[in-house]
């Protein structure tokens, strides 16, 4: 018996569920049954699918060596942009020479009202790890040595060696 995938226009080989391979994929997502499978957009090499690629992985592959900061955090793709690499290019646009996608609010998700492109710095300003901003960092530069970097690394709740980047301006490197 030759059977075929239960969804309807589907004429591949039945493999599971009903399903046939990509469909049966899909379903254990939880994504979109219905989504154009080949999506020709002939931009499968470029950066920005490479940034819409690696956006997925980090939210919904638990091999990535980063989902335990996206996805295993609760970080998701909006269904526009995780289902068709046309819409969010349609929203993103490319990036700027030497820019990155970054989240505004890095507890949200990524979606066109909380993304943007940026600089690799400002992004990693923008991460769960850093302490620090432009006027902390001034007033960091300003009271050093009267205060001692032990004392500002408590202060300010981070590692020595942060502040010994700040003071020798090896990170901040733009803030006088």
């Amino acid at each position: 018996m030759n059977r075929s995938c239960i969804i309807k226009d589907c004429k591949r080989k039945y493999y599971a569920c009903g399903f046939c391979v990509m469909h049966y994929a899909r379903q254990r997502e939880n994504r979109d049954l219905f989504a154009n499978p080949r999506e020709q957009h002939g931009m499968t090499h470029t950066k920005i699918y490479m940034v819409w690629a690696s956006m997925i992985a980090r939210c919904y592959n638990s091999n990535d060596k980063a989902y335990s900061y996206y996805g295993g955090r609760g970080i998701k793709i909006c269904p526009e942009w995780k289902n068709s690499f046309t819409q969010f290019y349609k929203d993103m646009d490319h990036p700027p020479p030497g820019f990155e996608i970054d989240r505004i609010d890095n507890d949200g998700n990524y979606e066109p009202g909380n993304c943007r492109w940026t600089t690799r710095e400002e992004n990693m300003r923008n991460t769960k790890h850093t302490k620090c901003t432009p006027e902390i960092v001034r007033f960091i530069r300003s009271v050093y040595p009267k205060i001692a970097v032990a004392k500002l690394a408590d202060i300010y709740g981070t590692h020595i060696n942060t502040i010994y980047r700040i003071l020798n301006k090896e990170t901040w490197k733009n803030i006088a």
